[in-house]
């Protein structure tokens, strides 16, 4: 996520922004994928609940990092609702990697891709219904 992006990633929509990046960190760890399930899974061991908590803080910062890198500048409720999609898509996509073994992980691309096109077709609802509920004077 830290290399330069690609010659006109800003122009490019949130989700493809989003996709690179969270590849990137993918890619990155790829050669380590059997630790790096080995490690998350100790630290989801039942008797170590004292690491549960630090997950919690490590996978915010990650994901505002993510924020910040993807260039997403949204405010308010919009933000609150993009933190928790982007940590829940960040969780469900490690997940699917740890198991993936396809070539150049192409099976994780293509869910994070699946993933991505729903989530944006979500806040595109959300957005439409704030929008229609504040022409109408209701509270948001």
């Amino acid at each position: 996520m830290l290399a330069a992006p690609p010659s006109g990633f800003d122009k490019q929509p949130p989700e493809a922004r989003l996709h690179i990046l969270m590849m990137r960190w993918l890619d990155a760890l790829a050669g380590h994928r059997e630790v790096t399930g080995q490690m998350v899974r100790e630290k989801l061991y039942p008797a170590h609940p004292h690491h549960w908590v630090p997950m919690i803080f490590n996978l915010s910062r990650t994901v505002q990092w993510l924020r910040d890198a993807a260039l997403l500048d949204a405010r308010g409720r919009r933000r609150q609702i993009e933190e928790v999609g982007l940590s829940a898509l960040f969780l469900a996509t490690l997940r699917f990697w740890l198991d993936d073994e396809s070539t150049d992980q192409t099976r994780t691309r293509e869910f994070l891709s699946r993933r991505l096109d729903r989530a944006d077709r979500l806040m595109a609802r959300f957005c439409r219904a704030r929008e229609r509920s504040e022409e109408h004077g209701e509270a948001a």
